[in-house]
């Protein structure tokens, strides 16, 4: 709910409060908040961070999957979401039970998605992270750049399946549960995985995604340090067709 829709005395009396716990700095702060955007946008990703209470399935998960774990709090401290109260409620509950996840623990990283497109990731993370797009030139443009995923838990494959056989050939390796996932849900779990754990996700190699490019191919991202060992990169590649069977190129699973 925006802050012009709750009660005039609820917002006074919150106002009240912060200001007056700020104490001696109380000046100081205001001068921040209304010189320094970064600073406002700290102090939100921190008040949304602390007012996050995680359900009792969302802590036994992070328990079982370890460093394998993604969860809202880590959306909202890595990727600057704001959750409302409806976008809470789909991360309640996890689709599986406690024995499907440790079977999964080592082979799948447990993501909460939030449906942010591919372009405002890279817009987001630009500073951070090299974003490798083959033949870049007006790759904004495609659909894939502004698809997002549904929001939700999802489990994504570490590595990818199938290496070099065509894109017909890798679905029919698709299990029942199992699902090809887009490139925007493909490149948030990779980025999140770097920035909580600093390890790499799909390093060295590359993973078709269900998104459909205009040059008559699927959507490959990767993360490649061969060529930039010192700056980090995530490949993405839109140019592949999908009777090509490369090796190296494998396919992308998620289940959720």
């Amino acid at each position: 709910m925006n802050w012009n829709k709750v009660p005039a005395g609820e917002i006074q009396g919150a106002t009240n409060r912060l200001w007056t716990a700020f104490g001696d700095s109380a000046d100081m702060i205001a001068s921040h908040i209304n010189t320094d955007p970064k600073f406002t946008e700290e102090i939100r990703r921190f008040t949304i961070g602390k007012c996050f209470n995680p359900s009792e399935s969302h802590e036994r998960a992070r328990k079982i999957m370890g460093k394998n774990f993604f969860g809202v709090d880590d959306a909202i401290k890595y990727f600057g979401v704001n959750p409302t109260l409806k976008d809470l409620r789909a991360f309640e509950h996890l689709p599986w039970n406690e024995d499907f996840l440790t079977k999964k623990k080592n082979s799948y990283v447990l993501t909460a998605q939030f449906p942010i497109p591919l372009l405002a990731i890279h817009e987001l993370h630009t500073d951070e992270f090299t974003f490798s797009v083959v033949n870049n030139r007006n790759w904004g443009d495609e659909d894939f750049a502004h698809e997002s995923g549904e929001i939700g838990w999802q489990l994504i494959r570490k590595n990818p399946i199938a290496n070099h056989l065509t894109w017909e050939e890798q679905l029919k390796l698709v299990g029942e549960m199992e699902g090809v996932p887009k490139a925007a849900e493909m490149v948030y779990a990779m980025i999140g995985y770097r920035l909580k754990t600093g390890n790499i996700l799909f390093k060295n190699t590359l993973a078709r995604c269900s998104d459909k490019t205009s040059l008559d191919g699927r959507v490959v991202v990767g993360w490649d340090n061969k060529r930039r060992p010192t700056c980090p990169g995530i490949d993405i590649d839109r140019y592949l067709s999908e009777n090509a069977a490369v090796a190296g190129i494998g396919l992308a699973l998620s289940i959720g």
